[in-house]
């Protein structure tokens, strides 16, 4: 068994591989639990975190979900968007949307902010959801958001309300450079 003092990165590297790989023996899904406990009682060094979210998500652990979601608020953008991506790709949690939308609206951060704008999408690319694509719109026509995260939100548009696929999506803006490489037909 893994005492919390063992909790580093290589270790976690490990245990990422193989929830990514979809093998987790039933020692790695406990030493996954015993994890989940060692990072609520502030075990897991800070530097481990991402990683540790990571293999929250790659594992599909929501019992994690609490403290994911306290990570949203974390002051490192990095562990801020790695909660993003895990809340709302691995895990699909259509009631984290509220959280997303303040992430898009609110995080200091742009690639924070951008990850959130393709989390939103990934959860409501079937079906409209007014507040959803209204924070969206509002971040793609605001001049003063960096082309990153505008760029996000075009394609969240792009999926919510054109019902482009993933794929379709890529091809409309691999390309893209400024928001002139856009057609913003397509989501007003």
């Amino acid at each position: 068994m893994t005492t919390s003092s063992e909790w580093t990165q290589d270790r976690l590297s490990e245990l990422l591989r193989l929830a990514k790989s979809g093998r987790l023996t039933n020692k790695a899904q406990s030493e996954v639990s015993k994890l989940h406990k060692d990072v609520i009682k502030g075990k897991v060094p800070q530097d481990c975190l991402y990683t540790t979210i990571h293999i929250f998500g790659e594992a599909d652990y929501k019992d994690a979900k609490a403290f994911v979601l306290s990570s949203l608020t974390d002051s490192d953008p990095q562990l801020r968007k790695v909660a993003a991506h895990v809340l709302a790709h691995h895990w699909k949690l259509d009631d984290c949307q509220e959280e997303l939308v303040h992430l898009l609206q609110t995080d200091p951060n742009d690639e924070v902010r951008a990850e959130a704008a393709t989390g939103l999408s990934n959860l409501r690319a079937s079906s409209e959801h007014d507040q959803t694509v209204e924070a969206i719109h509002r971040v793609l026509f605001d001049d003063d958001e960096p082309f990153l995260v505008r760029k996000n939100a075009y394609k969240a548009l792009l999926r919510i309300r054109g019902g482009y696929d993933p794929t379709q999506v890529f091809r409309l803006t691999r390309r893209a450079s400024d928001m002139g490489d856009l057609d913003l037909s397509l989501v007003e």
